[in-house]
């Protein structure tokens, strides 16, 4: 019993590990084109609270992009991406 229980685990771990791991180049230009549609709507100055927020919605989309990917959105690696 005790086996089937550390079966049925390691088998979870394993789907879990491939689907945190497993980046697709679609995933990365729906994330990039996500962050420049978050850029264009956001202006430089934050007038209103909505406004402030919504630019650290899009600092905190790039700081994840950054981890995520190990470069910021824009970069060298990124001019391969599609830009539809």
């Amino acid at each position: 019993m005790l086996g089937a229980v550390l079966f049925i685990a390691v088998v979870y771990g394993i789907i879990i590990a491939y689907m945190t791991t497993h980046r697709t180049d679609e995933q990365k230009a729906n994330e990039l084109q996500s962050i420049r549609q978050c850029q264009q709507q956001t202006g430089e100055e934050a007038a209103t609270a909505v406004e402030h927020h919504r630019r650290d919605s899009c600092q905190e989309m790039i700081e994840q992009f950054e981890a995520k990917y190990g470069h910021p959105p824009g970069a060298e690696a990124d001019s391969e991406a599609p830009s539809s």
